[in-house]
Formats: C-alpha cells, structure tokens, sequence
C-alpha cells in the first residue's frame, strides 16, 4: 500500500512538468520524439527561472540538433521572469506555462505558433502588451484571465481562429475587440472585461454567444456570467446576426431561461447595425444616444428591444430614402427622431474615432506630451532606473527615466501608447567632481524613441556618433546626428533590447 501511494505522489509530481532530459544554457528541456527529434521546454523541479530569457529555434545536445516546438505545461508558473523571447519553429504554448509571472510586461507569440493551452498566462499582473500571431488555430480557456493590464497588439483577433473559449479574456484590461467574421463561437469569454468598444464584422453567417447562468439565492447578489456581461461597453458595432445559448436562471430549483449576452452593458451609448443583420438582442437596460440601422428594409423588433429613454432621447439614423418604412414599422416607429443618412458616411461612423498617439519631448528641464486629437489628455508612467545602492567601492553613475503616455478623451478609444527613454549624457566627464561638497556635472538630456524598428535620438549636438547594437552585441546600425537628432532603421522587433551609444554613453532601450 505505500509503494503506491508513493508511486501516486512521484507520478502527479511529474505530470506537474517538474521531470527533464537536459539542460542548457539555464534551459530545461524535455524530448518530445526521438524519431522527429523534437524537445518542450519544462520546469527545472527546484530550479526557477528568472530575467530575461530567451528560448532557442533548436539545440544541440550530445551532438544531436533538436527542435524546440512546446512550452511545455506550467514551464515558467509563478517564475520571476522579467522577458522572455520565443523563436520560430515554437508550435505550442501549454497550459499555465506563463500563468502568474507578474514581473512579464510583453510577449511576441511567433507566428509558428498555432496553440496557446487553458490558463497560459492567467494572472499576469503586469502583462501590457502581447502579440497573437495571425496563424493561431486555439486560445485556451482562460488564457488571459485577470490580466488587468492586457493590451493587444492588434484588436482584431486572428481570423484563423473559429472560437473563443470561456473566461479567455476574463477580467482583463482589453478595451477594444474586433470580431472576424470567421469566428464561429464566443463562449462566456469576456465576463467583466474592461472592453468600451466591441465590433462583430460584417458577415453572412451567425456567431453564437453564450448567455451564461444566472445563480440567486436569498442575501446574495445574482451572479451571471454571460458573453459579454459587466464589460461596461459604450460603442457596439453588431455586424452578424447572434444566436445565444440558452442559459439558466437558477434559484432553488427554480429555472428560468435568460438569454442577454449584453447582460449588465447599461453604458452602451452608440450602436452601429449592420446592413445584414435581421436581428438584434434586447438593449433595454440602455440609455443608447445614437443608432444607426443600415439596412434599408426595418426588420422586425420587439416593443422593448430599447428603453423608453432611447425610444424618446436617441437618434434612429436609417438609409436615405427609407425613413417612411421606419415610421410606418411597428416599434421602430416609437423613435421619436427618426433621420436619413448616406450609407458611406455611415460606415465612416461606424465607431468612436480613436485618439492620435501622443508626442513625447522634453525641453528646459520640463517633459511636455502633445496629443493632435483638441481636448484629449495625457496620461503618463515614468519609471527611474537610478541606483539605489551598491557593495562596490567603483560605481557607474547614470540616470535614465522610462517614459509611457496615452491619451484618452470621452466618446474616443483610447490612443496608443508612446513610449521613450531620457536619459543623460555627460558632456566633460573628465572634469567633473564634487567641489565644497556640491557636484560639479555637465550634462546633456537625451531622448530616445522607437518606433517598428526605427530609433530616433533626440538632444544631441550637431556630428556626435550613434551606434545601435543587440543586446548580444551584434552591431545593427549607426549614424551621426544632424538638426540635433539621428534615427536609424533597425531589424529589431518589439520587446527586443537595443543597446544605444551615443559617443561614450551607452544606454539599454526596450524597442516598440
């Protein structure tokens, strides 16, 4: 009996992915085939990774090449890993590989990658910004569950995949989402996200949403979990026609069908419909400013598809033409203001516009962001890298600041983020010093940005060599300054670490 209860334990321990083949450089590795000669990256049993990491196309072990096609099952859980760099050639992440790294801020996922697993990064605090390949076949449950920061780099997700599993994008930060019209299904995928804008592309076919259950019970608020529930979105574009899974309202064995995918969406101000969809879900719970129906014909709606504020207080824009069949169709007649409009321009309005991406510049001592978009405001991190404190009796001074900024304004999407380095660079090294106990520097403020490869230095005098290098050392590019600033074009991709010389200074920057 205690050989197998000792044989259960080793055996749960191992599924966990704790056992491995090999190790190199840091990296456990676990052989997947032989015959193909493939490997997964796993967990080092008592070993933890941390920093940055950079996981290989292939290795070679024993004089053998090996490809690197998984991050295996709970591979970096809980680790303290602050980047990561996946290569070509990855096929699949797995389950909880990444789940609960709160110091991960960005990921590229390869485009070779056709798998991400349930959980692979669930309560990744501090995840900001990831990369979905356009190749991508399934997105686990739960994948980005919790991830209260999480920003795509594209809003619209991957055309290849046909659903979007429960809890996906649970409670994230997500703001904007477009839906492909090849998208089949959306299960309870995005309960409580932070999404304001949701578009569903124009397509022939249905989607299915789930509805969800409703669970009450005396001295407890009614919980449900639908599609879309507690998102708070405020501009809706419905491009296809929905069928809802039927859910349940359950209360000591009472059940009751409810079917609102928008369940708890009281904020939704603007509403898009698109020329083929012939049905729509309630939105009575809303207080919608404008609609626009793009559908020549008015298809048949029920009496409180809206509340009686939007029948009474919005505007119901229609094609140009069929105003007389909106007045004349039961229920669309209760709109009291009823307009005609140009289909074109309709399109042209089919969602808030989005704020321009702001300008970072520093002058006198003062950082000033400038957003093109009138009245929109700026919302900036700056993180210093100063140092703290030291054992040694030689010490590198150097400060730099991280700069990020948004802009947001109402009845906008949010911009993108700006990001950028400033630093300083020091002009007479040679004869600084501390004199009557007060430090004698000359210095000249830098600022550096990236921006899809390219990096622009900004502050420098007239001749001074910029030289950009990888963060192996490799060199990528250089120039000299003119107009007081250089850029150059680079193969370095988002996420990657550039090292910047300017002159004598080098400084390490994240590119964007």
């Amino acid at each position: 009996m205690k050989r197998s209860v000792l044989f259960f334990f080793w055996f749960v321990i191992s599924t966990q992915g704790y056992a491995y083949d090999f190790e190199i450089d840091g990296i456990f590795y676990s052989i997947v085939s032989l015959e193909d000669k493939t490997v997964s990256v796993v967990s080092g049993g008592n070993e933890t990774y941390q920093g940055n990491i950079f996981i290989p196309t292939q290795v070679v072990y024993n004089g053998k090449t090996l490809s690197v096609i998984k991050i295996g099952d709970w591979a970096f859980m809980k680790c303290n890993i602050t980047s990561i760099q996946l290569s070509e050639g990855l096929l699949e992440i797995g389950a909880e590989a990444f789940s609960e790294c709160n110091n991960l801020k960005e990921i590229i996922v390869p485009n070779s990658v056709l798998t991400i697993g349930n959980n692979a990064f669930s309560n990744c605090k501090n995840l900001s910004y990831v990369k979905l390949p356009n190749t991508l076949k399934y997105l686990g449950r739960y994948s980005f569950y919790q991830c209260y920061n999480l920003r795509l780099h594209s809003e619209r997700l991957p055309s290849t995949l046909a659903v979007i599993n429960s809890g996906t994008f649970k409670s994230c930060g997500q703001k904007r989402i477009s839906i492909p019209n090849t998208l089949e299904t959306i299960d309870n995928a995005f309960d409580n996200c932070r999404l304001n804008y949701l578009k569903i592309e124009d397509g022939e076919n249905t989607i299915s949403l789930g509805a969800g259950d409703v669970y009450s019970s005396p001295g407890y608020d009614r919980y449900f979990n639908g599609t879309f529930t507690n998102c708070k979105i405020d501009s809706l574009y419905l491009g296809r026609n929905l069928v809802y899974k039927t859910g349940k309202e359950r209360d000591y064995g009472y059940y009751n069908n409810y079917e609102t995918p928008f369940y708890k969406n009281d904020g939704i101000k603007y509403l898009n419909i698109g020329i083929s969809v012939t049905n729509i879900p309630t939105f009575s719970y809303s207080s919608i400013n404008v609609i626009i129906c793009q559908s020549e014909k008015p298809f048949e709606i029920d009496a409180g598809t809206f509340s009686n504020s939007t029948y009474a207080g919005a505007i119901l824009y229609v094609p140009i033409g069929s105003k007389s069949l909106y007045e004349s169709s039961e229920n669309w007649n209760k709109f009291f203001n009823i307009q005609e409009m140009d289909i074109k321009e309709m399109n042209n309005n089919s969602e808030y516009k989005k704020c321009d991406t702001p300008i970072i510049g520093y002058s006198n001592g003062k950082l000033t962001f400038n957003c093109s978009t009138e009245g929109a405001v700026c919302n900036s991190t700056i993180k210093d890298s100063d140092i703290r404190s030291y054992k040694e009796n030689v010490i590198q001074l150097g400060v730099t600041y991280s700069i990020s900024v948004y802009a947001t304004k109402n009845g906008f999407a949010d911009s993108d983020v700006a990001n950028a380095t400033l630093c300083w660079i020091d002009v007479e090294p040679k004869s600084e010093g501390i004199i009557n106990n007060v430090a004698q520097v000359k210095a000249n403020a830098v600022l550096i940005q990236s921006d899809n490869g390219k990096v622009t230095v900004f502050g420098i005098d007239n001749g001074t060599n910029i030289v950009i290098y990888s963060a192996s050392g490799h060199l990528i590019g250089s120039a000299k300054a003119s107009g007081n600033k250089s850029s150059i074009i680079t193969n370095l991709k988002r996420g990657e670490i550039a090292i910047v010389k300017i002159g004598e200074k080098s400084v390490k920057v994240v590119m964007q």
